[in-house]
């Protein structure tokens, strides 16, 4: 079975964009249901949102390190 992400759904947008807006977004559902139920219910509600801003800094921190190789690379080649 093939799984596909809806392209404008909240996680493919999160997972787009920078890894500070799944923070903030974490923040808000965590704030929100610690309002009406215990603090650990609210911090698992909050998991996937802190598990995209994880693989977001990820992707970016690896991105960043490939961007300057690159200029590395083709500074050592330009002389």
């Amino acid at each position: 079975m093939n799984w596909k992400m809806a392209e404008n759904s909240l996680f493919a947008v999160l997972l787009r964009s920078q890894w500070w807006w799944s923070v903030l977004v974490a923040a808000g559902v965590f704030g929100v249901v610690r309002l009406f139920m215990a603090w650990g219910y609210a911090l698992f509600a909050t998991s996937p949102f802190i598990v995209i801003a994880a693989m977001r800094a990820w992707r970016t921190r690896h991105e960043a390190a490939s961007a300057a190789s690159l200029r590395a690379s083709r500074s050592r080649l330009d002389g």
